[in-house]
């Protein structure tokens, strides 16, 4: 027997056969473009949510799925029953992102995957802005400077919607240790003489991240001499 009941901000799913619940919420991200806001429904888990071993449904499907896109679930079909399988790659999204390992993707895990997922959003936008030129004070596509690049970003997909220095962001969030550095977070340099925080950057991954500099929006290497050595540190604000 199944019961569906909806709301008009949410719908919970009630599998009474099974014992399982699945809860989903439903939100308008709105994501700003040149002509103007186009604003998308998007399923994100509702908080009650909690999925373990045993649990199947569409929201099990989803998961899945989340998992496969930021390369956690390396298996080619994906079902919608929570397994081993699943268990390990939650287990080991936890660990890489600061949680209790604990193979349970509950509500903190749950919403850390929603994060991840706009975060892999947001890099590939990035990357249709390569070669855009540097500007000082620049937050358009006509040009940016570091910080104007990533707030330009961040606005755009409604996470951060102010327009601040490298130095501002530098206090926001959490701090990060850079064997910590997940793609989406926050690098950060002092390139100049006064030791303050003045550039910033998205780390995409492979010790690499995507800023503008002097010649404009490009991928550098973290761990070069240059960069390396005008590391100020990390911050995971979203």
């Amino acid at each position: 027997m199944k019961k569906k009941a909806l709301a008009i901000l949410g719908a919970s799913i009630f599998l009474s056969t099974a014992g399982v619940q699945e809860s989903f919420a439903y939100s308008s991200v709105e994501v700003k473009t040149e002509g103007g806001t186009n604003s998308t429904t998007v399923e994100t888990p509702a908080s009650i949510n909690s999925y373990s071993v045993g649990s199947y449904g569409k929201g099990v499907t989803k998961l899945k799925e989340d998992l496969k896109s930021l390369g956690y679930y390396m298996f080619p079909v994906v079902t919608n029953i929570y397994d081993l399988n699943t268990r390990k790659a939650i287990k080991s999204f936890q660990a890489d992102y600061g949680l209790k390992a604990d193979g349970i993707a509950g509500p903190d895990t749950l919403n850390m995957i929603s994060h991840a997922l706009l975060n892999k959003t947001i890099l590939e936008d990035a990357q249709n802005y390569i070669g855009t030129p540097y500007l000082w004070g620049g937050s358009t596509p006509d040009g940016f400077d570091s910080s104007g690049f990533v707030c330009f970003l961040l606005d755009k997909y409604g996470v951060y919607n102010y327009r601040v220095s490298s130095a501002v962001l530098f206090k926001q969030g959490n701090p990060l240790e850079k064997d910590d550095l997940r793609p989406g977070d926050l690098v950060f340099f002092n390139l100049g003489p006064t030791g303050k925080v003045d550039h910033v950057g998205f780390y995409v991954g492979d010790d690499k991240f995507i800023s503008s500099v002097s010649t404009g929006i490009s991928i550098q290497e973290l761990d070069s001499i240059f960069w390396e050595t005008k590391f100020a540190g990390a911050r995971r604000i979203y």
